[in-house]
C-alpha cells in the first residue's frame, strides 16, 4: 500500500526513495499462538493486509490476506485450516 503511494506521486522516482521512507513504521504484530478470529477481526477492523507474526523479539513470519483466504478455502472444503 505505502508502495503504490509512492508511486502514484508526481514527480516523484520510485527508484530514488528508500524503503525506510516508504514502509510502515509500527507494523502490526502478533504472537504465533493468536487465535485466528482475532487476527482476521484486527485485519478486517484496521484495513490490514498483512500481520507480522512476532516471536519474542524475532519474526517468525507474516499472515497475510492470501494466507487468509487460503485458511477460509480449506475450511469451506471440509480441510480443516491448517497448511496440507
Amino acid at each position: 500500500r505505502d508502495l503504490a503511494l509512492v508511486h502514484s506521486l508526481i514527480d516523484v522516482d520510485p527508484e530514488g526513495i528508500a524503503v525506510a521512507n516508504a514502509m510502515e513504521r509500527e507494523p502490526r504484530c502478533l504472537p504465533p499462538g493468536a487465535p485466528l478470529d482475532e487476527v482476521l477481526d484486527r485485519m478486517v477492523s484496521e484495513k490490514l493486509g498483512a500481520v507480522v507474526v512476532v516471536e519474542g523479539e524475532a519474526v517468525a513470519g507474516i499472515f497475510t490476506t492470501i494466507d487468509a483466504l487460503g485458511a477460509l478455502r480449506r475450511a469451506l472444503r471440509g480441510e480443516g485450516i491448517g497448511h496440507p
